[in-house]
């Protein structure tokens, strides 16, 4: 018969059951009256109270933790005699407690003290940028709070899945999350095709059209940049790109700066493009000392 295979209500860490009842000091059921505290916590988080409730010893020490920050922060008032402050409320309240259910997804916001990807605590971690939240949500359906963090070093490509975390936002999460993407989806739509660090094409794409891959361009921006005028309107490496898309399509600058996305103005609508004069100025500078090692020899 396999062993039987259970997971701490928190973090869904998974261990077999031989193995629980072997290090049972790093296990705890929580099922009793005296940890009612932690009953509270996981119903805030949105999820459902089991028969059988196992916590690991990593998430039990730091729910003491936060407790006891709470209570040092409310005065020494602990979290149950403040919950008994509280009027109970109906079922009938609850429904209309405004809490949307967002069915596929997972995450209750609750996540400012561990990373996002990898569900660690007491990692070294960074904010993430509104755009990286956009892309949880989008690409691994995982919903997360303004305030959520990831680990410095990336310790992970793809997120751990959550199996226990229900979406259920107030309308007041709704609504900001529909901003943000809202602001995710202006960006994307104003933002250059072409970029050296967040392009939208693709490798195959720089090299239809300019004729040379990404790493070759941005070393051409490296040597050209400080030989251009400055603009507000382009970028070197926007500049650059323009140029050879000129030379293989034929296409106008502004044309060009319409199909993707550059800004041009009339004034300056050709000012960040390195001219063909300078181009033609570096070859015959080659040329000649190439003539000129030529005659000495």
């Amino acid at each position: 018969m396999p062993p039987k295979i259970i997971s701490c209500i928190w973090c869904s860490k998974i261990t077999k059951k031989n193995s629980f009842d072997q290090t049972k000091s790093s296990w705890r059921n929580i099922c009793t009256k005296g940890y009612q505290w932690i009953h509270q916590l996981i119903e805030e988080r949105g999820s459902d109270l089991e028969t059988e409730m196992l916590i690991c010893g990593k998430c039990l020490t730091m729910l003491y933790e936060a407790r006891k920050r709470r209570e040092t922060a409310n005065g020494g008032t602990s979290l149950s005699k403040r919950r008994n402050k509280i009027p109970k409320v109906t079922k009938q309240n609850d429904t209309l407690d405004n809490l949307i259910n967002i069915e596929g997804f997972c995450g209750d916001g609750n996540d400012e003290e561990y990373c996002i990807w990898c569900l660690k605590y007491s990692t070294e971690t960074v904010p993430l940028s509104a755009a990286e939240r956009i892309s949880l949500l989008c690409d691994y359906k995982i919903y997360c709070s303004p305030n959520v963090r990831r680990c410095v070093n990336r310790c992970l490509e793809i997120p751990v899945q959550r199996t226990n975390e229900p979406t259920r936002l107030t309308a007041k999460q709704t609504i900001s999350i529909i901003n943000d993407l809202i602001d995710e989806v202006n960006r994307v739509k104003l933002m250059p095709i072409f970029l050296e660090n967040d392009s939208v094409g693709s490798e195959e794409d720089f090299t239809a059209w300019t004729g040379w891959n990404l790493n070759q361009l941005m070393e051409m921006t490296s040597l050209i940049a400080p030989h251009m005028y400055k603009s507000k309107h382009r970028s070197p490496f926007e500049a650059v790109c323009m140029y050879w898309i000129k030379l293989k399509t034929n296409l106008s600058f502004r044309q060009i700066g319409t199909i993707f996305k550059i800004q041009t103005t009339e004034e300056s609508i050709r000012r960040r493009v390195p001219s063909e004069k300078y181009f033609k100025k570096s070859r015959k500078k080659t040329r000649s000392s190439k003539t000129g090692t030529r005659s000495c020899k």
